[in-house]
């Protein structure tokens, strides 16, 4: 199997949604870089495609093309799409970007950013942009200084959340509990800078969490999260402390509280306390929605990408595409559904391939979620 490499992969998977010539200029832009980067890549994917009995075609004054039979073009889709699911991608950079942000305490140099993540600082710039709405989502602002470099301003509470729904743009409810059961490959690539911290309080979390879901009141995912509530707490009650605000809150989440708060090994601040009380409330009131949204995007943005593989067709700068899919994944309700069968079957008979593609990208990225084929179709339908 050839190994491409991220940019490589990037121009193939553009190349083989387009049925005619692209301009090198069209493929620079879509893919964020220069078109000096992609004459670079040219002869060695010319090379690569002869392997897969394929070839890689410059038509004076059109562009590229790759041309070959439509079984050829298949298989190497298939090879992009199993290797898809391992390559970082630039949502994956600005998530660690965003998540490197939030350990400091003050004021970061981006050109010591840059060098941890192996990028030019110039794209730490441009990746700043793109997450400083991420961070409004939570109150939250990503002060910069010229020549000094950037910092994040905004309670800690609202860090926290942010932290913990990037966890979950990178982690699913099936490797959450895969780790749980030793398998410590299964933590995420954004845990692993501080690996066995993580390790350390992610199990001693679990420990305290598991005794008190026997009630049936949590569900896998809402016990993930408050795992990953009670780590996190763990990880930075110390350094980056919690600021009290008086609320009131139901007779039974204190309880819960306090319930938490005995199988704990140290006593909690009245903020800290505040902070478990916030995330149990959230649990018990499905108030979940604004918080999941990010999750949900940045799944959909990969959602989006496998499908446009599986189909040849090239989607992932339908932005309308993504903001439907989104909103109707965050407002989905049994009522859309007037007349199931009847969706279903129309979709099947007009668009099969395509209901196939998305099938198989919605087992392949929401694999902590089931969708039945009623709900897919209305996806089709977006589509």
């Amino acid at each position: 199997m050839t190994e491409f490499t991220p940019r490589e992969h990037d121009i193939l998977f553009f190349l083989l949604s387009r049925e005619e010539p692209v301009q090198i200029q069209e493929i620079a832009e879509t893919l964020e870089t220069s078109e000096r980067t992609i004459q670079r890549e040219r002869d060695r994917l010319a090379q690569s495609l002869e392997d897969h009995e394929l070839r890689l075609t410059y038509v004076r004054g059109r562009g590229l093309l790759i041309e070959g039979t439509d079984e050829a073009k298949h298989v190497l889709r298939d090879q992009l799409l199993l290797s898809h699911k391992q390559l970082p991608t630039a949502e994956d950079r600005q998530v660690e970007l965003a998540y490197r942000l939030l350990q400091e305490d003050g004021m970061v140099k981006l050109q010591a950013i840059a060098h941890a993540m192996y990028v030019a600082p110039s794209t730490i710039s441009q990746d700043l942009e793109r997450i400083d709405e991420w961070f409004m989502q939570y109150d939250l602002e990503i002060k910069r200084k010229k020549g000094i470099g950037a910092e994040v301003i905004g309670e800690e509470i609202n860090k926290r959340r942010l932290l913990i729904s990037l966890i979950f743009t990178q982690w699913d409810v099936l490797a959450f509990y895969r780790l749980l059961q030793g398998d410590v490959d299964q933590l995420p690539h954004l845990l692993q800078m501080n690996r066995t911290s993580w390790l350390e309080m992610i199990n001693q979390a679990y420990a305290v969490i598991a005794p008190l879901t026997k009630e049936g009141r949590l569900n896998d995912r809402q016990i993930m999260r408050a795992t990953l509530s009670l780590a996190l707490q763990a990880l930075r009650k110390d350094q980056f402390p919690m600021r009290y605000e008086l609320k009131a809150y139901p007779v039974e989440i204190l309880k819960w509280v306090e319930r938490v708060e005995e199988r704990l090994p140290d006593t909690l601040s009245i903020a800290e306390r505040q902070w478990l009380s916030e995330e149990l409330r959230a649990f018990f009131q499905s108030d979940a929605g604004d918080t999941e949204e990010l999750v949900t995007r940045l799944r959909v943005k990969r959602l989006i990408e496998h499908v446009s593989l599986l189909y040849g067709t090239n989607f992932t700068k339908d932005y309308a595409l993504e903001r439907g899919l989104v909103s109707h994944i965050q407002s989905y309700t049994r009522q859309n559904s007037v007349n199931p069968s009847y969706v279903i079957k129309q979709i099947e008979r007009e668009y099969p391939r395509l209901f196939d593609a998305v099938k198989q990208a919605a087992l392949s990225i929401f694999t902590d979620a089931t969708f039945e084929d009623v709900d897919l179709a209305f996806w089709v339908m977006h589509f």
